[in-house]
């Protein structure tokens, strides 16, 4: 019992050093497990010993125990999740890219922000190798690649098509004029442009005049599912064809004054129907912040996992009731 105790309190006291040593090997570890009932689980390499006073040992299983407690729910979600979704999908070069970019966009992020080397950045973060940190995008980028379609499949086709009537219309064509909202005077200047334009100047001539005073873009057709902010969008839309906003906006752009010429006519809606779907989906993303959760909850219960340690079946599932 006394020995118990101390490889209890050497793992507590002791716990940082051992876990960041062993934690790479560890998530690799708990999934080869053969598991028993009444939770006595067995590595398949037996007793091996991890760690040795002069007073006591600590085994594999010593350590699967307490670790268990803290580590083994994320490390092995880590791991059957990678399984199944390297299974489901493969990755082709532009996936691989994408990948890449997104590996290359933290390195240089921590390198300008905070100066770390790469080899810094891999440590500081418990990474072994570039390798391990491209693994663990990969896992990210695949199972955000499964949520998406998972919230796709929960818009109904009576919402798509609701959606069509109400939001959906034909792209208009637009062009802006604005001026720094925080430049001295901008708010004088932009209703002199407004002036001279109901005066009867046209777009060219205010740009030949003010041009080092304004910016100015011919933003083309916009339609439904635009980029632009929701101020320019509303505005717009209630813009007669072939006129401009008789007073300043406020939008990205700064003080603007939005014209709108023709438009387009409305796309049928099956034309548009996956692209409605993906908006939709993209909307239920944002409002329910569980969403990405419940996704993976149900990859794995479609994919018939079953923990037959009794201690992470009870984990589990109370990590998956916090996602109801």
């Amino acid at each position: 019992m006394k020995k118990e105790k101390k490889i209890k309190e050497f793992i507590i006291n002791n716990k940082k050093i051992i876990y960041s040593s062993i934690i790479g090997i560890g998530v690799g570890t708990l999934v080869t497990l053969s598991f028993f009932p009444e939770r006595i689980a067995k590595l398949q390499n037996g007793e091996e010993v991890v760690v040795t006073t002069d007073s006591f040992t600590i085994t594999a299983n010593n350590l699967y125990e307490d670790m268990k407690q803290e580590y083994a729910i994320s490390a092995l979600l880590n791991t059957i999740d990678s399984k199944i979704l390297t299974e489901r999908y493969t990755i082709n070069e532009e996936m691989n890219t994408e990948i890449e970019e997104t590996l290359e966009y933290y390195l240089n992020l921590y390198n300008s922000n905070y100066g770390y080397t790469e080899e810094e950045f891999l440590s500081a973060n418990g990474f072994e190798s570039k390798e391990e940190f491209k693994s663990y995008l990969t896992i990210d980028y695949l199972r955000n690649l499964y949520y998406e379609e998972y919230a796709k499949e929960q818009i109904t086709d009576k919402e798509v098509t609701n959606y069509y009537k109400k939001s959906v219309f034909g792209a208009i064509n637009t062009k802006y004029i604005a001026v720094d909202s925080d430049e001295e005077n901008a708010e004088e200047l932009i209703n002199e442009i407004i002036e001279k334009l109901n005066s009867g100047k046209s777009y060219d001539e205010i740009i030949d005049k003010y041009k080092d005073k304004i910016t100015y873009q011919d933003l083309s057709y916009q339609g439904w599912n635009s980029t632009l902010d929701n101020e320019y969008m509303s505005n717009l839309k209630n813009l007669k064809g072939n006129t401009y906003s008789k007073e300043y906006v406020t939008t990205n752009y700064g003080y603007t004054i939005i014209f709108r010429l023709d438009q387009k006519e409305k796309d049928d809606l099956n034309d548009i129907k996956d692209d409605i779907r993906g908006q939709l989906a993209s909307e239920l993303m944002l409002e329910d912040e569980n969403l990405y959760y419940q996704s993976l909850i149900k990859l794995r219960k479609d994919n018939n996992i079953d923990f037959k340690d009794t201690i992470l079946k009870k984990k589990y599932k109370a990590y998956c009731e916090q996602f109801k």
